[in-house]
């Protein structure tokens, strides 16, 4: 049995588990976002983002940490890792070669990291235009 409360559906039973699909219409309550265009020439400067939609934060400007690895610093945050939904692996194809690449938090800091699908090293690719999105969930 459900209960309404200001307009929000009250479980007071424990935990819920959904076996297939949710759908959201609208949005989940704290949620909050980072979706950004990642662009590198592939040398060892730092990439070019382009922001689309920032309500976790204030960052730093992105820089390039080591080979294929670059990072931005967030003000006033500290993430928890169990409370961050982001791309953990996806493989794109980067011209004649494939590359993978890991998002993930570290307190006040977020990382990606290139590898070449091939021989799994990290190196820096010339990328264009690579949408990125995480999501951050405060309330959890």
């Amino acid at each position: 049995m459900w209960w309404l409360a200001g307009g929000n559906l009250i479980w007071p039973f424990g935990n819920v588990t959904i076996k297939n699909n949710l759908n959201v219409d609208g949005s989940i309550n704290g949620a909050k976002y980072y979706n950004f265009l990642f662009t590198h020439d592939g040398g060892t400067g730092s990439p070019s983002i382009t922001n689309l939609f920032n309500n976790i934060g204030s960052n730093s400007s992105w820089t390039r940490v080591s080979a294929g690895l670059y990072k931005t610093t967030f003000t006033g945050i500290t993430f928890d890792n169990t409370k961050v939904l982001n791309t953990r692996s996806v493989t794109i194809d980067n011209g004649d070669a494939q590359i993978i690449y890991l998002t993930y938090t570290s307190g006040s800091d977020l990382f990606i990291q290139f590898y070449d699908f091939a021989t799994i090293t990290a190196y820096d690719p010339a990328i264009n235009r690579l949408p990125i999105s995480l999501i951050y969930y405060p309330e959890l």
